[in-house]
């Protein structure tokens, strides 16, 4: 009997042999790239989460310091206006006007087709109503706030809740704070009149 024939391997059995050996090295190179690539993109996904609410938190800061800004800005405003003897006289003048005066107010004070800028140009100095003589006594000032303190619109009420003045003239301009569309300046009136008389009263966020 040949003994190199019994000791030598079956044709193809170490090419087999060799085949698996790559095989699970490759295996686990794969393995362990995905397992090294896993761990990068989990600390890298991580780092980025970090640095995204580092971001959101630094600006929400600066909005809400930005925003207190602005509310102490309006109270200022408001302590000052509220020092303006002349704004209680056109409150006044307002107390016992008939339907037809309030007509001519709105007539001399709404021009048709005017933009709400151009209505904040006309301050009635030129015209013989005595609400309209009040009114270009504050209106300059009030204007001047208005631009000073970057809002929409100032507005003014009586203790019945008339809106006798507001900057543009828009359509709550001598309308009541429960007039349709009124519903948030009516929210600020009722805060007011059960509020002291020194109080500054905010609402949240509200569509106007």
């Amino acid at each position: 009997m040949n003994n190199s024939a019994v000791n030598t391997a079956p044709k193809g059995f170490l090419s087999s042999v060799k085949a698996k050996v790559a095989a699970l090295v490759l295996g686990a190179t794969l393995v362990s790239c995905m397992s090294v690539g896993l761990i990068s993109y989990q600390i890298g996904k991580a780092g980025l989460i970090t640095a995204s609410e580092a971001k959101l938190d630094a600006i929400a800061e600066n909005q809400s310091k930005a925003l207190r800004n602005y509310a102490t800005r309006i109270d200022q405003s408001l302590a000052e206006l509220s020092q303006n003897v002349a704004i209680s006289e056109v409150v006044d003048s307002v107390a016992n006007i008939n339907e037809m005066e309030f007509s001519d107010i709105r007539t001399t004070f709404q021009i048709e087709g005017a933009t709400h800028e151009e209505r904040t140009r006309i301050d009635g100095a030129d015209t013989k109503l005595i609400y309209a003589i009040k009114h270009s006594s504050i209106h300059g000032g009030l204007l001047s706030a208005r631009n000073n303190t970057n809002v929409s619109d100032i507005y003014i009420m009586n203790s019945k809740g008339l809106i006798m003045y507001n900057v543009i003239k828009d359509g709550r301009f001598m309308s009541h704070v429960s007039d349709p569309g009124n519903e948030q300046l009516n929210a600020l009136y009722e805060m007011a009149n059960a509020g002291e008389m020194d109080q500054t009263h905010k609402t949240g966020f509200v569509q106007f």
